[in-house]
């Protein structure tokens, strides 16, 4: 459901020529604003999620840019916040905080479609490894999960695998762990999103499990997203 208008308000042309291309009948040098609807109702680390609750974000799933993207440009991402929902949380830096609404910032497309959103009323745990500020946010927490036990466990695997690697990519690093029913991790530049189950904590099997995703993914940061074939 795409529709696209111009500088005057009026409805341009817009024809899908392919699954994942539209063309816009503009004038040249016209200015567009697209409007579009996106499919939120599959809870993975690489689609979209929106309930009453929370929001899970995946920009690879949701953002649309130009076709010929080739030079640098930069993005910027609204989002407004409903209800008593509190906070925005990804790898993106803040650029503005005005009431419910949170602006982020990417240098480049390649940066937007790296950084997942978490959206909702989530734990927020932060501590320094090395000078480098970390965040593990903890989206449906509940009674059930030890969010501070868990931090404490978060810095102890960050400690022993930038030990390990001896530098750190990244200025600053972020861990959004959805806890409900579904599980997965994804690795990206400077943050993974991960999903488990809200009793992992509970059961030492399970959370043990939880921990060896948590090092997975963060390994993943340079062995990987740095660290690659050179076909890649």
């Amino acid at each position: 459901d795409l529709q696209a208008t111009g500088t005057s308000g009026r409805n341009v042309g817009v024809r899908k020529i392919a699954k994942n291309r539209w063309m816009v009948e503009a004038k040249a040098g016209e200015q567009i604003t697209l409007s579009y609807r996106v499919y939120c109702r599959e809870m993975t680390v690489r689609t979209n999620w929106v309930d009453s609750e929370l929001a899970v974000i995946s920009p690879a799933a949701t953002f649309i840019t130009l076709a010929d993207d080739s030079f640098a440009r930069e993005y910027q991402v609204t989002i407004e916040l409903p209800g008593t929902w509190r906070g925005a949380y990804t790898g993106l830096p803040v650029v503005k905080s005005v009431g419910r609404r949170r602006i982020f910032k990417a240098a480049d497309f390649d940066t937007l479609v790296d950084s997942p959103f978490v959206v909702g009323n989530a734990a927020v745990y932060r501590f320094k490894v090395g000078g480098t500020p970390y965040a593990l946010v903890n989206q449906g927490e509940g009674s059930l999960w030890d969010g501070k036990r868990a931090a404490e466990d978060v810095e102890k695997i960050v400690k022993a695998t930038v030990e390990m690697w001896g530098t750190v990519p990244y200025r600053d690093y972020t861990f959004l762990n959805v806890i409900d029913d579904a599980r997965g991790g994804l690795e990206h530049k400077n943050s993974t999103l991960m999903m488990t189950s809200r009793f992992s904590s509970k059961d030492p099997e399970r959370y043990r499990s939880w921990l060896g995703l948590v090092s997975h993914e963060f390994f993943h940061t340079w062995n990987v997203k740095r660290l690659r074939p050179e076909a890649l």
